[in-house]
């Protein structure tokens, strides 16, 4: 297949009002956890959009050992390039780390509201937000009621060229709305709750990223049922957008300018055309558009063009696949990632239109995933010179309703 360059457009209900939502000057590294440190394409996107002077903080809130953690983000931003001068430690955690002698990092707690800290985070150049548990990050800087002098300068960093980047937990924080627990069939199953609950646990992030709600260890968990839930859970139709981020992979945020870099995927939850409704607890939806993002890919939420990189071509004029696939799920099936459902087994498969996806727990209680090529979906597929090939897929229509599976041991 020859490569091609090709712009598409795909029209959301969220670009208008993205056209007036509030937006940071500073650019966005939103990384989905499990970065290696030889990952240059996430670390140097960091680094690129930093302005040339001022300090680059380290804001290890999340980490159970806030010194070692923020120690590893700094070696990991020297190694590729970053002078190690300008790399400090902002002395900001809620835990102890026994392991560091003679430091206590719990009391760094009420750093949350010193003033000399908020004036060296007010004139960053750079904030890195390591992994963790999210809620440490905000419970440390939303305060009671309101924003700590260390969260407000961050804000008033970022709108001076400041960037923003994260991992894992630090990724959590970016979106206004925040996941902070719940796997994916429990989030189908139940309401979403704000502080415990069976299902999925939402609260108030902080709000850097303005288009859609977050999620991160996207592929490797599983994830895709509560980011669905979560979208579900917004009230203005036109921001019903989620974005998953895989492991060592970022999401780079340039404005309304989205830009994939890494190993992994984004996959992006369209909502906004979505029909929603519940039966008891559990979840059903109808029309959710879902498009597979990866390396190199750029999605410009102002215009709705979505430009797949260079190197991939199209997947729909010579399909690589010409098999029936079998619905079903578990541990006797492949196809199983999302890359492979609606990329090698759907549009890059000129015998399917259609795959199902069924999970479900002991009791018998689960949901079913319809995964549709319509006419205007598209596929890509390529590798560029020194890296694994990758899918971009734009456009798969996707449905899922709750079943219950009545399982029952053969015996002789």
């Amino acid at each position: 297949m020859r490569q091609m360059k090709l712009l598409v457009r795909v029209a959301f209900g969220i670009f208008l009002s993205c056209q007036t939502a509030a937006q940071a000057e500073g650019r966005l590294v939103i990384a989905g956890g499990a970065v290696s440190h030889d990952n240059e394409a996430v670390w140097q996107a960091f680094i690129d959009g930093l302005p040339d002077e001022g300090a680059v903080y380290v804001i290890p809130a999340a980490s159970s050992s806030p010194q070692r953690s923020a120690q590893r983000a700094k070696a990991a931003l020297a190694m590729h390039g970053l002078d190690p001068s300008r790399i400090l430690v902002a002395p900001l955690a809620v835990r102890d780390d026994r392991d560091t002698k003679g430091v206590n990092e719990a009391k760094w707690r009420k750093n949350a509201k010193d003033s000399g800290l908020a004036e060296g985070l007010a004139r960053a150049a750079g904030l890195w937000f390591t992994g963790g548990d999210q809620l440490r990050i905000t419970d440390l800087l939303l305060g009671k009621g309101e924003e700590t002098l260390t969260l407000a300068a961050i804000r008033q960093a970022h709108k001076r060229g400041a960037v923003i980047g994260g991992t894992s937990a630090g990724a959590a924080i970016m979106s206004e709305l925040m996941i902070f627990g719940g796997d994916s069939l429990s989030a189908l199953r139940f309401e979403p709750a704000l502080k415990e609950g069976k299902g999925l646990l939402l609260t108030e992030g902080l709000g850097f990223f303005p288009y859609g709600v977050v999620d991160q260890h996207f592929g490797e968990r599983g994830r895709l049922g509560r980011l669905i839930r979560a979208v579900a859970t917004v009230p203005d139709l036109s921001f019903r957008l989620g974005f998953g981020v895989d492991e060592d992979t970022a999401l780079i945020v340039d404005g309304p300018r989205l830009a994939v870099v890494g190993e992994g995927y984004v996959t992006v939850v369209d909502g906004t055309g979505a029909t929603l409704s519940t039966i008891g607890e559990r979840l059903a939806a109808e029309g959710i558009a879902l498009h597979l993002l990866g390396a190199d890919d750029i999605f410009d939420l102002g215009s709705g063009a979505i430009a797949p990189a260079a190197y991939r071509a199209s997947t729909l004029k010579d399909p690589y696949n010409n098999r029936p696939i079998l619905g079903g799920g578990g541990m006797a099936f492949g196809q199983q990632s999302l890359a492979s459902v609606i990329g090698d087994a759907l549009l890059d498969n000129s015998a399917s239109q259609q795959v199902v996806r069924d999970s479900f727990d002991e009791t018998g209680a689960g949901v079913r995933y319809i995964f549709r090529q319509p006419k205007n979906a598209l596929g890509f597929w390529g590798r560029p010179p020194d890296g694994d090939a990758r899918y971009t897929v734009i456009g798969v229509q996707m449905s899922l309703f709750p079943i219950t599976v009545t399982i029952e041991e053969i015996k002789e």
